[in-house]
């Protein structure tokens, strides 16, 4: 995409949007912790699972 804003526009000035890369940002957080709460609560029941078996 920003080749075509510089074909197409090549006196423009490119900027960063600052809401949506902390949108992005937001989103790649939070599939970082749902990943970790993921493996968490896995750990969890696999050492519950161990217990059992005892």
């Amino acid at each position: 995409m920003e080749q075509i804003v510089r074909e197409c526009f090549p006196n423009a000035i490119l900027v960063t949007d600052r809401f949506h890369v902390m949108k992005n940002v937001l989103e790649d957080l939070l599939a970082i912790r749902t990943r970790c709460k993921t493996a968490i609560k896995k750990k969890i029941l696999d050492k519950e699972k161990a217990a059992k078996e005892r």
